[in-house]
C-alpha cells in the first residue's frame, strides 16, 4: 500500500502522534494488534487488525490532500509535544 509519492518526512512527522492514541482498543475492550502503517493515494494512517466482534475498525489515518495537511501536522505536533 506504500505510495512513493509520500514523503517520509511527512509520515514521520504524523506517526508519533497517531502511536500516542495507539494501541487501539474496539468498543468491546478488547485490544486490536498487528499494527503496521499503511499510505494510499488519499490517506496516510496506520492499519490494525479487525475485532473479532465486527465492531473494530482496521484503519486510522488523515486524509494527505493539500488542503488541511498543515492543519493537520500543527495538531498533530501539539500531540508529540503534550
Amino acid at each position: 500500500m506504500w505510495n512513493p509519492n509520500v514523503k517520509l518526512s511527512i509520515w514521520f512527522k504524523i506517526y508519533p502522534a497517531l502511536a500516542k492514541i495507539y494501541p487501539l482498543t474496539c468498543l468491546c475492550g478488547k485490544q486490536l494488534s498487528n499494527i503496521f502503517p499503511y499510505v494510499t493515494k488519499n490517506y496516510v494512517g496506520i492499519m490494525s487488525e479487525g475485532c473479532s466482534c465486527g465492531i473494530g475498525k482496521k484503519l486510522s489515518g488523515v486524509p494527505r490532500n493539500e488542503e488541511c495537511k498543515h492543519n493537520i501536522l500543527n495538531a498533530m505536533q501539539k500531540l508529540i509535544t503534550e
